[in-house]
């Protein structure tokens, strides 16, 4: 029988753990932090694999690998991580923008702020169906992690 513990636990594995390739540790740990939107501080990381150079031109570099994940007893970091690869996913080239999680008494909110051109295509007022589908995603998430509160999304220009 699983409990909601072991369903959490899971969904962190699945969801919110990232493994992350570099050419070393502080590379790869560099990449992980960019994907995420965290800082060192905020992360629990694993390394998979040192990695080694290039030796004498001969032999090939093995790559660094480790796995990176918000920590463990903080889900707003959790939900900050996802907000900003959901983000990256929807607009790849897109690198400057900011999240901020607030845990309050009475609601969760999100606030991104994000460039001009970003702006209109999430931004309520300028295409109502993907913010919708934001909001309606991170509904669900905060569902699956068991936080019984109002969801505020709010998208800013900077």
């Amino acid at each position: 029988m699983t409990t909601n513990l072991d369903n959490i636990k899971s969904l962190y594995k699945e969801v919110f753990q990232i493994e992350v390739i570099g050419s070393n540790v502080e590379d790869a740990i560099e990449k992980g932090l960019k994907l995420t939107g965290l800082n060192k501080d905020e992360v629990v990381l694993q390394v998979l694999s040192e990695g080694s150079p290039v030796l004498f031109g001969l032999i090939g570099e093995k790559p660094a690998k480790i796995i990176l994940g918000p920590v463990y007893d903080k889900k707003e970091l959790w939900i900050k991580s996802f907000v900003v690869r959901l983000i990256n996913i929807i607009f790849p080239d897109n690198e400057n923008f900011y999240v901020e999680i607030e845990n309050k008494e009475n609601g969760f909110y999100i606030i991104v702020e994000v460039k001009n051109e970003i702006y209109n295509k999430l931004s309520k007022n300028s295409n109502i169906e993907m913010y919708n589908s934001l909001v309606h995603i991170l509904e669900i998430l905060l569902y699956r992690l068991n936080i019984k509160k109002s969801l505020f999304l709010e998208i800013k220009k900077f």
